[in-house]
């Protein structure tokens, strides 16, 4: 079943990254400043792909392994909204190191985002909010924990809502 979702939500992705989106390719340093207390805070990715009006696929590696060995990293779509939004659709998975090995967290991600009037230099900066619902836990020489979209309340822990600032500077 795991394996399924997986599969699935990785489809709807590359999915999404065809076509147009690699004709001619870009690529952008994006740091990323979240409000999510259940992972770090600052994070930093790559973006590859066709800047402008066009998907584009995106990398965000958390690099604070080596402090506490806990890594976050994104596979995400971004699709350009009217109005210069721009949508944010894709798979975090999540790992902690605990006393058996890593215990890893699979969830989705859909969030939104806009442009901020604030440059530096040849930076852009946009913010936005995603929300992130947990899939399945696994590893660790713990059980594995499928999360139900239709359980309700009884498993709020499943989702989080997180505040973000993106910037990006084209290489």
């Amino acid at each position: 079943m795991r394996r399924v979702a997986n599969l699935c939500c990785m489809a709807g992705c590359l999915a999404a990254l065809r076509g147009e989106a690699f004709a001619t390719p870009a690529v952008e340093l994006d740091t990323e400043l979240r409000s999510h207390g259940g992972a770090h805070g600052l994070r930093f990715g790559v973006a590859i792909g066709q800047r402008a009006d066009r998907v584009r696929g995106v990398l965000i590696v958390d690099p604070w392994y080596f402090i506490d060995e806990q890594i976050t990293t994104d596979l995400l779509a971004r699709v350009p909204l009217p109005a210069t939004l721009e949508l944010n659709v894709g798979l975090r998975n999540q790992a902690v190191s605990l006393a058996d090995g890593m215990r890893l967290y699979e969830s989705l991600l859909i969030g939104v985002a806009a442009p901020l009037r604030v440059r530096v230099g040849a930076m852009q900066f946009n913010a936005g909010m995603q929300l992130t619902t947990l899939l399945v836990s696994h590893g660790a020489g713990l059980p594995t924990q499928l999360y139900s979209l239709s359980r309700g309340t009884s498993n709020l822990e499943a989702y989080s809502f997180e505040l973000l600032v993106q910037g990006r500077y084209a290489l």
